[in-house]
This record gives C-alpha cells, structure tokens and sequence, in this order.
C-alpha cells in the first residue's frame, strides 16, 4: 500500500489491525474505508459483505474473473497469490 501510495502521489492513514477479523469488523461497521490484505477476506467477497475492487496479482483471479489487476489500472505493482 505503501508503494501504490507512492506511486501514485496519495495522502493515506494506516489503521493497524492486529487481525484479520478487527480488519473486517472495522470494514463491516464502517469505521475503515478498505482493506488491503492477503488472506481472510474472500468468505466475505463470496457472501457478498465486501466488494473486491482490485487484484494484487498480476493476472486476474479465477475466482474473480471481473475484477481487474492494479497493472490493468497503470499501477506497476504485483504479488504473488493463492486463490
């Protein structure tokens, strides 16, 4: 998030969670806007709590075959992922 910030010249505030669940609570309850996490958050994308807007990877997700890469929006960043 760090890098994208840089990249892209935005002005963010972490909120550091020490949990997956304190993350998605925090996004359920409308205390925090997003979350950029790794793991944790596909049950809520499949039962329709969380809209996924972006795939860190650099390929589309088989999962999610509609929701786009960050390379697709100019952001040269990627991890790699298992979904």
């Amino acid at each position: 998030m760090r890098q994208i910030a840089k990249l892209q010249g935005i002005d963010w505030t972490q909120i550091p969670c020490r949990s997956v669940a304190e993350s998605s609570s925090a996004l359920l309850g409308g205390h925090i806007q997003a979350i950029a996490d790794a793991a944790g958050w596909a049950p809520y994308v499949n039962s329709g709590q969380f809209r996924l807007l972006v795939i860190f990877a650099s390929t589309r997700a088989k999962s999610w075959p509609d929701v786009p890469t960050l390379r697709e929006f100019g952001i040269d960043v990627a991890v790699k992922l298992r979904l």
